[in-house]
């Protein structure tokens, strides 16, 4: 498996954290940066965040809150950029 380093702003770290489903790997990186204010690096292999890309787009699709779907979309098509697995 490929390790990858992801920038995420605070925001998105609880997006990722509150409706995606971190397995222990993510949520370790997630702890790891969890007092950091800003835009904090995320190590984990390529595999979780994928799974995580994918609960993140299920939130998305099952989300009643509109502003709310918006954000977990930019977030998967960030992510799935990042992991090299955009459009």
């Amino acid at each position: 498996m490929k390790t990858i380093s992801l920038e995420m702003t605070r925001r998105e770290r609880t997006l990722a954290r509150e409706h995606g489903y971190p397995f222990k790997e993510v949520r370790a990186a997630l702890d790891a940066v969890e007092s950091e204010p800003g835009t904090a690096s995320i190590v984990a292999d390529s595999y979780w965040l994928e799974l995580l890309v994918g609960d993140l787009s299920r939130s998305c699709n099952d989300c009643a809150d509109h502003q709310l779907a918006v954000e977990l979309d930019e977030l998967c098509l960030r992510l799935e950029f990042e992991l090299g697995l955009g459009h």
